[in-house]
């Protein structure tokens, strides 16, 4: 039995998705993939797309702080990189963008898209330090 992970979404971020949703030849009951990978400016990446594929093993229910329709698949190998995640859409002056919460995170790049779970020498990567 798969645990599920504690994954939220703010409303913003729900619909954002949506709109995302609508402007793609996509199905209404498309899930959000939510994968993390190697690599970037930290250990990991996080990556938000779609998948039509609603025989996912690890679909869950998206969590938010508005009422939603919303799935969102995860592999279980990511699900301790992950646990406790929360996801918000917000826009400012350079254009809008997904942001993550994440409390497994030991460090997160300057550009909010990259994190570490362990403790790394700061200077790895200094093209993307705040």
């Amino acid at each position: 039995m798969t645990v599920r992970p504690t994954i939220t979404f703010s409303s913003a971020a729900i619909n954002e998705i949506k709109r995302m949703r609508s402007h793609h030849v996509l199905q209404d009951d498309a899930q959000i993939r939510l994968n993390v990978h190697p690599g970037g400016c930290m250990d990991w990446h996080y990556d938000l797309s779609f998948t039509s594929n609603q025989a996912s093993v690890n679909c869950y229910p998206v969590t938010s702080d508005t009422k939603c329709d919303l799935h969102f698949s995860l592999s279980e190998d990511h699900q301790s990189l992950l646990d406790g995640l929360h996801i918000d859409y917000s826009e400012d002056l350079m254009g809008g963008g997904f942001r993550f919460s994440n409390p497994q995170a030991t460090q997160t790049c300057g550009c909010g898209n990259s994190f570490s779970t362990q403790d790394v020498p700061l200077n790895r990567n200094e093209h993307c330090l705040e």
